[in-house]
């Protein structure tokens, strides 16, 4: 079957959820079509998705995709790998769920007799692989909430050169590392920190969407900002990762997104919460990297439902260059339960990317940590970062990743405020206004430095347009 010669017709047509039902879409105006059906599941639930009964059927003379939840697929444009061939095909869903076959769609475009996208007489495709882009921690400052305040909203936060690399991926991670607060009473910055709703809204805006959010500081307000920053995120149909508001005490470890046909399960972990006790009625709040038992059922519940294992997960010592033996330690566990890939995040500093090899031949690729994305941290290994770029793709033989990258982020510092880029589109005279003074060689060397020359610059290939 041939590529796909152009976007799916609906890849902007998105409809409204409710994240508080067990099954929910993913909404975000993505450049590509993703198909996300987003699974939220407590543990008593999960063995029943190793069945993975999802598919067609038939139904008056119409059909239906039903997924294992028994949830229908409605509304709009969706890529479906329904034979589990590795190649997803496009469908128009009516809200009814039933598909529109052999006849035009009401936006226009032409499906042939199985209900599938045709352009040219040919069937349109889609690879069963999933693009991903994941950041460094995104630490907001009271210098930059004061900045932001004064203009009026945080979208000086992201700098296009890097919004570029999150619109083009599948699935575009932030690491929140700070809690979001909904009064300005309790905006602050270290040591507790209180993020204003509305630097959620521009991270959003350029890009991303989903949300990994265990950290140390999510305890910093209390359940009163898990509520929130939870809430957030539900009400503008965001997955996120790592934390459990009140409403939801029963444990869920990790979420279940279906993008282009392929099954992730999803965690995040966080060493612990800076001395902050989790409240007793809310146990699972935070999920915490503190009991490895725990963290091995979590993973073979996962391995049951899905294609492949994601875990993000805050560790480490803080400013150092290397992983520390508790790193070390969970590494080989997440390699031992058959995880795919692990994104770490905490140090604030880069520490290296590696693949990792079990004797049956299973791979992970591991980043250690990925440093800072944006911050006013005074050290100059502290204002480079990095952003994880990887594929997911299901194969007859199996899911796998490829194509893992390690890019280069620097968070350009003024006087007043931050701002986070890609370091490879960095100019000599954006360099020399940086607050810290290095030159753009110097940047540079230190990103390979701390990458331990697994870091990989690109060459600036796309066009200028849009650039601010």
């Amino acid at each position: 079957k041939p590529v796909a010669k152009q976007e799916c017709p609906g890849h902007d047509c998105f409809r409204d959820a409710d994240m508080n039902e067990e099954k929910s879409h993913m909404k975000h105006p993505l450049k590509k079509l993703i198909r996300t059906a987003f699974l939220v599941l407590p543990v008593l639930f999960l063995p029943f998705l190793s069945s993975r009964a999802d598919g067609w059927i038939e139904e008056d003379g119409s059909w239906k995709y039903r997924y294992d939840d028994g949830s229908f697929e409605t509304g709009g444009w969706k890529w479906i790998d329904g034979n589990r061939d590795c190649v997803a095909e496009c469908y128009y869903f009516n809200e009814d769920g039933t598909i529109v076959c052999d006849s035009e769609t009401p936006d226009g475009y032409t499906v042939d007799d199985t209900g599938a996208w045709i352009l040219d007489g040919e069937v349109q495709t889609h690879p069963a692989e999933v693009s991903f882009a994941v950041t460094g921690d995104n630490l907001i400052h009271k210098e930059l909430i004061a900045f932001g305040q004064a203009l009026g909203n945080y979208d000086f936060l992201y700098d296009w050169t890097l919004e570029q690399e999150l619109k083009n991926a599948d699935l575009a991670v932030l690491s929140q590392e700070t809690i979001y607060v909904d009064r300005q009473e309790l905006f602050s910055g270290f040591p507790t920190f209180g993020t204003p709703l509305s630097v959620g809204e521009s991270a959003l805006k350029a890009g991303f969407n989903l949300a990994a959010c265990a950290t140390n500081h999510a305890m910093d307000k209390g359940m009163a900002g898990i509520d929130t920053t939870a809430a957030f995120y539900e009400a503008n149909h965001i997955p996120y990762l790592g934390i459990q508001p009140s409403s939801r005490r029963e444990y869920e470890p990790f979420r279940l997104l279906t993008v282009n046909g392929v099954r992730l399960a999803l965690f995040d972990y966080s060493y612990g919460t800076n001395g902050i006790r989790i409240p007793a009625a809310y146990p699972n709040a935070v999920h915490l990297l503190n009991d490895p038992a725990r963290i091995r059922e979590d993973l073979a519940l996962g391995r049951e439902a899905a294609d492949a294992l994601i875990v993000f997960v805050h560790w480490g010592e803080e400013y150092q260059p290397d992983p520390n033996a508790f790193q070390l330690s969970f590494a080989e566990l997440f390699l031992e339960c058959g995880v795919d890939v692990v994104v770490g995040t905490h140090p604030h500093v880069l520490q290296p990317m590696q693949v990792m090899e079990r004797e049956d031949g299973h791979r992970m690729l591991i980043y250690y940590s990925l440093g800072n994305m944006v911050s006013r941290q005074d050290r100059p290994e502290s204002s480079i970062g990095g952003l994880a770029a990887f594929t997911i793709s299901r194969t007859p033989e199996g899911c796998t990743f490829r194509d893992p990258e390690l890019l280069p982020v620097i968070a350009h510092q003024s006087a007043t405020w931050s701002q986070a880029g890609m370091l490879d589109r960095y100019t000599a005279e954006q360099a020399a206004s940086h607050r810290m003074h290095l030159s753009l060689d110097q940047w540079r060397s230190l990103f390979l430095q701390w990458t331990k020359g697994t870091g990989t610059f690109r060459e600036a290939t796309t066009s200028e347009e849009g650039e601010e």
